[in-house]
């Protein structure tokens, strides 16, 4: 069996953090990370899981809410090209 990636995207990062109402700075701060780490994940770059854990702590979600699409948004939403 292949290993588990190590890293990950986060989707949803922004989102929780606008209903939490914090500016990057302030989350990395409750969060121990760097705010420059805050915002490559917002522009979707992978994460490892220990710094996945620390946001959603900070944010008071779980993990998992940080990996999935941010509520309101799926794939049905999307325009698909006409066929």
């Amino acid at each position: 069996m292949p290993p588990r990636p190590t890293i990950t995207p986060t989707p949803a990062l922004h989102y929780w953090r606008g209903q939490r109402g914090l500016l990057q700075r302030e989350l990395a701060q409750r969060a121990s990370v760097n705010r420059t780490t805050v915002t490559r994940m917002e522009r979707g770059l992978p994460a490892d899981r220990d710094t996945i854990r620390r946001l959603a702590e900070a944010l008071d979600v779980t993990p998992a809410d940080l990996i999935c699409q941010p509520p309101g948004c799926d794939d049905n939403s999307v325009s698909q090209p006409a066929s």
